[in-house]
C-alpha cells in the first residue's frame, strides 16, 4: 500500500486527535468511546495553564459585577423560556437567593460593633468560617461516598438527608465563627435561624431543577455565584460548601465534588471562565488557547505531510 495513503487516511486523523488533545481539547471519558468522541472538552494540562487561577473567579466578578449581572439574568431569562416547567422554579430560585443575600447583609450590619470591640474585621470572619467550612467539606466527604440514587424519589430523599445533614454542621461553623467575638451559643444560633430557611429553600430547589434538567446545572450554579457577591464574606463560604461556584470554602480546593455530592453532576474547570468570557469580561491568559490549537494543528498538520 501507497505510504502517502496511509499516512493521509489513517495517520494523519488519529495524529491530529492527540494534537487537539495536547493543545486543551479533551474528550469526556464516559461512558462510551462514542460519547468520547461526540464532545471536546476544553479541561485538559494546557486549559489549566491558560487560565487564570480558580480562586481568581470571584475577584473577576466582583471587579464586574454589573456585566455579571446583566450576563445572569439573560441566562435565568433563556432558561425560563427554554425550560418553561421549571420556570417558576428559576424565579424562586432568583427571589431566594436575594432574599438570602438580603438577611445576611442585615446580619454583617448587626455584627459591626462587636467586630470593633474586639478589634476583628469582617474579613478576619471570613477566614475563620471558611477554616470551619473547610474541615465541614472533608467530614461529608468522607460521610458521602456512593453518588445520588437514579430514582427520582430515592434521589429527592438522598439530597434531603444530605442537605440536612450539610446545613447541621454549616451551623456549627457559624457559631464557632461568632464565638471569635465572644458572641453566646444561644445567640449565634438564633442569628443563624434567621436565614436558614431561605438556605434550605435555595439548595432544595436548586436540586429539583438540576433533576428536571441536568443541562442547566452551569446556568444555576454560576448565577448562584454571581449573586451573592454583595454578600460573600458569610455566604461565598457557606455556599460554596455546597458547591455554588468553582472552589470550595477554603483557598484551593475544589468544588467539583461537592457537586457531585448534592447536585448528581458538576461544572467542568473551563466552563467558569468561559461564561465570565461570554459575560464580556477580559480574561488574562485565555487567548492562548486559541493560539496553542492553531500551533498544535499546524504541528501536527506538517509532522504528518509524509514527505
Amino acid at each position: 500500500m501507497n505510504l502517502k495513503v496511509v499516512c493521509n487516511n489513517v495517520l494523519f486523523p488519529v495524529l491530529l486527535l492527540l494534537s487537539l488533545c495536547f493543545c486543551g481539547f479533551v474528550v469526556d471519558a464516559t461512558p462510551t468511546l462514542g460519547t468520547t468522541l461526540s464532545s471536546f472538552r476544553q479541561v485538559s494540562w494546557f486549559a489549566a495553564v491558560a487560565t487564570p487561577d480558580l480562586d481568581d473567579f470571584w475577584q473577576f466578578i466582583q471587579k464586574e459585577l454589573y456585566k455579571a449581572n446583566v450576563f445572569t439574568d439573560k441566562l435565568l431569562s433563556d432558561s425560563r423560556k427554554r425550560f418553561t416547567d421549571v420556570a417558576a422554579d428559576i424565579d424562586d430560585f432568583k427571589d431566594t437567593m436575594n432574599r438570602l443575600v438580603s438577611l445576611a447583609n442585615e446580619i454583617g450590619t448587626e455584627f459591626h460593633d462587636s467586630l470593633e470591640t474586639h478589634h476583628l474585621t469582617k474579613e478576619d470572619l471570613h477566614n475563620i468560617l471558611s477554616a470551619e467550612l473547610g474541615k465541614v467539606v472533608q467530614t461529608l466527604n468522607e460521610e458521602f461516598q456512593e453518588p445520588l440514587p437514579e430514582n427520582r424519589d430515592e434521589r429527592y430523599q438522598e439530597r434531603e438527608r444530605r442537605l440536612n445533614r450539610g446545613i447541621d454542621a454549616v451551623e456549627i461553623a457559624f457559631v464557632k465563627m461568632c464565638a471569635a467575638f465572644k458572641m453566646p451559643e444561644a445567640e449565634a444560633r438564633a442569628k443563624f435561624s434567621e436565614f436558614q430557611p431561605e438556605l434550605y429553600h435555595v439548595l432544595i430547589i436548586t436540586g429539583n431543577i438540576i433533576d428536571r434538567h441536568p443541562v442547566i446545572i452551569e446556568t444555576i450554579l454560576f448565577s448562584a455565584a454571581v449573586l451573592l457577591v454583595p454578600e460573600s464574606w458569610i455566604l461565598r463560604p457557606i455556599l460554596s460548601a455546597f458547591g455554588f461556584g468553582p472552589t470550595g470554602p477554603v483557598k484551593g480546593s475544589v468544588a467539583a465534588w461537592m457537586q457531585r455530592v448534592f447536585w448528581g453532576g458538576y461544572v467542568k474547570r473551563g466552563s467558569w471562565f468561559a461564561l465570565l468570557q461570554r459575560a464580556g469580561m477580559k480574561l488574562p491568559g485565555l487567548g492562548k488557547i486559541g493560539t496553542g490549537i492553531g500551533i498544535g494543528i499546524g504541528v501536527g498538520a506538517g509532522w504528518l505531510s509524509c514527505r
